[in-house]
């Protein structure tokens, strides 16, 4: 008679029918934790919007000090979010679960955190190695010159 193993989603799971009654608790309090990263979620999307918006500002010539640092903000709240989202995750429950039935990372849960992570830091480091450039028709452009103020005064 050949074992099988079927995987389903963690919300679907029936907690109860865990044999042991910390196994219970940690199943529940997964579920619970799964439910939670509704609000992380959403905070990396809005800042994932925030990103494009202001890497797009300076790619079209409409550079300035304010895109740079809402840049790099973005990147690197973002990446620490979502990091941390992903590391109380797999500590609380893929690694706690792990002592009580058949858990592991996987791949998906690796490639989320180097892909969605790292990049974002990524991203980060490289936008503030970036110079703000002025483009043209800026304030600097405009700005009084000592010759501009001399032409008719003699």
């Amino acid at each position: 008679d050949e074992s099988t193993h079927e995987c389903f989603r963690l919300q679907d799971a029936d907690c109860i029918l865990l044999p042991k009654t910390d196994a219970h608790q940690h199943c529940k309090t997964c579920q619970d934790a799964a439910k939670d990263m509704v609000v992380p979620i959403v905070l990396c999307t809005i800042t994932y919007f925030l990103y494009a918006r202001n890497t797009w500002l300076r790619y079209t010539g409409q550079d300035s000090t304010k895109a740079k640092v809402m840049s790099c903000f973005s990147c690197f709240f973002a990446g620490v979010n979502f990091s941390t989202v992903l590391v109380a995750y797999w500590q609380g429950c893929v690694r706690d679960a792990s002592s009580h039935i058949e858990a592991s990372m996987g791949l998906g849960l690796a490639l989320m955190g180097i892909g969605a992570s790292m990049l974002k830091f990524i991203c980060g480091l490289l936008h503030l190695g970036l110079p703000v450039e002025a483009f043209e028709g800026s304030i600097e452009e405009y700005g009084s010159d000592s010759d501009d103020d001399d032409n008719g005064k003699e």
